[in-house]
């Protein structure tokens, strides 16, 4: 009887040094990080024209100063394992991998005049002549300074959605078409208004927004993508303009308070649409 006891506690004592030497290699080993080189976009429904009876293309701006969508904007430089909004979207369209296009006189999005990479460095690196102070004679000497838009210059990012509804799903949805990022412009340190640099087209963008990930507040164990934060509407816009007969924006008819309690009227428009639809 006391062999088999002792035969007991043997076999137990191995099992648990067995179990804490396999608990002890898994906690000195750090969790393996999900690779998002293969990631792809996720998938969205198709939509037939004809089961679209009610749509509203809206244009929105995120401020990357709202803490909200402070992931878009940091980090300030690109990280190993990170890259903010602007950074990702200048590296793309250097690299040619998506098309920037051109904004025009009127700030065209409508995607048809795609830039050359020439055009988009003129935009992003800007050249001026400066006098300069020669140290060892005093004579001012005239040399070219150069300019670079970098991520800590752009504060804002442009949006062009459509929300629509689909009678097939009986679903409320939205589509992103375009994003643009947005500088502010000055003169001898006044202020001047703002610039939109260039449009992408979301759709083509959005490949590299699925491979890149992008800062999760609440949790570093779940990876995030930029794709997944677009996508599941982890950001926070406020319209500026919605198709209308006169094609102007909220800014050109209201200012200050009156601008932003137009955009949550056009907002509550859309909901409201959609809630007159149910029964409840």
């Amino acid at each position: 009887m006391k062999t088999k006891r002792n035969f007991c506690i043997g076999a137990l004592l191995i099992a648990f040094l067995a179990f804490s030497s396999t608990t002890i290699a898994q906690v000195d080993e750090p969790p393996d990080k999900r690779q998002s080189n293969d990631a792809k976009p996720i998938p969205l429904p198709a939509i037939r024209e004809a089961d679209v009876f009610y749509l509203k293309r809206t244009w929105e701006v995120i401020d990357l100063r709202e803490k909200f969508n402070m992931p878009l904007y940091f980090p300030e430089a690109p990280l190993p394992d990170r890259i903010s909004l602007f950074d990702l979207i200048k590296k793309s369209v250097l690299s040619g991998t998506v098309t920037a296009y051109s904004t025009g006189l009127t700030q065209d999005d409508q995607f048809q005049s795609p830039m050359t990479l020439t055009e988009v460095q003129n935009i992003l690196v800007t050249t001026r002549e400066v006098e300069v102070e020669d140290l060892a004679t005093g004579e001012l000497i005239k040399t070219v300074s150069s300019t670079e838009v970098r991520s800590t210059d752009v504060f804002k990012f442009r949006l062009k959605e459509e929300w629509f509804f689909d009678k097939q799903r009986s679903v409320f949805d939205v589509r992103i078409i375009g994003i643009a990022p947005v500088k502010d412009e000055y003169t001898n340190g006044v202020y001047k208004g703002e610039r939109v640099l260039f449009w992408v087209y979301f759709p083509e963008l959005r490949p590299v927004l699925a491979q890149t990930p992008v800062y999760n507040p609440h949790n570093d164990a779940d990876e995030l993508t930029y794709d997944q934060l677009f996508i599941k509407r982890k950001f926070h816009a406020t319209i500026v303009k919605q198709s209308n007969v006169y094609d102007r924006s909220i800014n050109e008819y209201k200012t200050g308070i009156d601008a932003m309690l137009e955009a949550e009227y056009l907002k509550e428009q859309m909901r409201n649409f959609e809630h007159d639809l149910w029964e409840y």
